[in-house]
C-alpha cells in the first residue's frame, strides 16, 4: 500500500515538473529549438521523405514582446520548403503527395526574454514509398523517350505537355469519392494513366523539373494547373483541359494573363501575382500577358 502511494506522489510530482517546464519562464538551454524558418522547413521536408507521421519541433525567436502570428509562422515555415535547389520529387512535389494537418502549438516564455513554441502536427500521404520510387523511375523512362536533353526550354515543355495529353486520361471514376487519394497523385496520372488535376498538374511539375525547367503549381477553387519559365516571363499551362486533344487545339498551352480563359484567379492590385499558390502566399511572378507563340 505504502509503496503504490509512493508512485502515486511521484506521478504527481513529475505532471507537476512538465507543467511548469511549459508554462513559466525558465532558463534558455541548448535544446535543439531552430531559430529560423528555413531550418525549420529543412526538418519537416526530411520528416516527409522519410515518411514519419508526425513531426514535433520548438522555434525559438528571440525578444520579442509581441504575440505570436502562428498561421504566419505556419505559411513561412511551408514555404521554406518549396525550394528550386531539390530535387524534382521535393519541393512542391511534396505537398502534392502529403496531407500536413494543422499544428498544435504551446508557447513558453524564456527569462532571456525569448519565446519558444513546440509546434507538433501529423502528416497523411496519398502515396507509399514503394509507389514514389515506381514514380520516380516511370518520370524517368519518360524522359528518356521524349530524347530532349539537346533540346531547348520550349522544346522540352512541348514535349511534356504532348505526352501528358496524349497518353493521360482524367479520372470521372473516382471524382466523387475523396478517400481514394491516388486520383490526386503524379503517381496515379503516370503508373495508372488516369488522375484528377492535382495529380496531373503534379506530373507536369515533376517531368518539367526533371527536364531541367523551373515549372510551378498552381491550386485555386479547387483546380490545379502549371505555370512555367520561359526566358525572362512566366506562362500558364492546363494540361487537365486539353486531355485528348492535338497539339493545333490546345487551347490552355503557355497562355499569358490575358487570354488564359476560363481560370479565374484573385490578383492582388499589382500585375502579375500568383495567389493562393500552394499554401496561400503571395510570391510574386513576372506572368506574361501576352501568350507564347513560336
Amino acid at each position: 500500500m505504502g509503496s503504490k502511494l509512493l508512485a502515486a506522489l511521484l506521478a504527481i510530482l513529475i505532471l507537476f515538473a512538465v507543467a511548469v517546464r511549459f508554462n513559466h519562464p525558465s532558463a534558455p538551454v541548448d535544446d535543439g529549438s531552430f531559430q529560423d524558418y528555413v531550418s525549420c522547413g529543412d526538418y519537416l521536408r526530411q520528416q516527409i521523405s522519410d515518411y514519419k507521421t508526425e513531426a514535433v519541433f520548438t522555434y525559438r525567436m528571440e525578444n520579442t514582446d509581441s504575440e505570436p502570428d502562428f498561421d504566419q509562422l505556419w505559411t513561412e515555415i511551408r514555404e521554406s520548403m518549396r525550394t528550386l535547389d531539390q530535387d524534382p520529387f521535393e519541393g512542391e512535389h511534396l505537398f502534392s503527395r502529403t496531407l500536413l494537418h494543422s499544428p498544435f502549438t504551446t508557447v513558453r516564455q524564456n527569462r532571456d526574454k525569448s519565446t519558444s513554441i513546440l509546434i507538433e502536427t501529423t502528416i497523411e500521404y496519398y502515396t507509399s514509398p514503394q509507389q514514389e520510387e515506381e514514380l520516380k523511375k516511370a518520370c524517368t523512362e519518360v524522359i528518356q523517350s521524349l530524347n530532349i536533353e539537346n533540346s531547348d526550354d520550349y522544346q522540352k515543355i512541348f514535349a511534356i505537355y504532348r505526352y501528358i495529353c496524349d497518353n493521360i486520361v482524367y479520372d470521372y471514376d473516382h471524382l466523387e469519392n475523396s478517400e481514394y487519394l491516388l486520383q490526386y497523385t503524379a503517381y496515379a496520372a503516370l503508373c495508372h494513366k488516369t488522375a484528377v488535376c492535382a495529380g496531373i498538374s503534379d506530373l507536369l511539375y515533376c517531368l518539367g523539373r526533371m527536364a531541367g525547367l523551373e515549372t510551378h503549381i498552381t491550386i485555386y477553387d479547387d483546380h490545379a494547373w502549371n505555370f512555367v519559365r520561359l526566358g525572362d516571363k512566366y506562362y500558364y499551362l492546363d494540361a487537365t483541359w486539353d486531355l485528348g486533344k492535338k497539339p493545333k487545339e490546345y487551347e490552355y498551352f503557355l497562355k499569358g494573363t490575358k487570354d488564359f480563359l476560363n481560370h479565374d484567379m484573385e490578383l492582388d492590385d499589382q500585375p502579375y501575382v500568383v495567389q493562393n499558390f500552394l499554401s496561400c502566399s503571395e510570391i510574386k511572378y513576372d506572368m506574361s500577358e501576352k501568350s507564347y507563340h513560336r
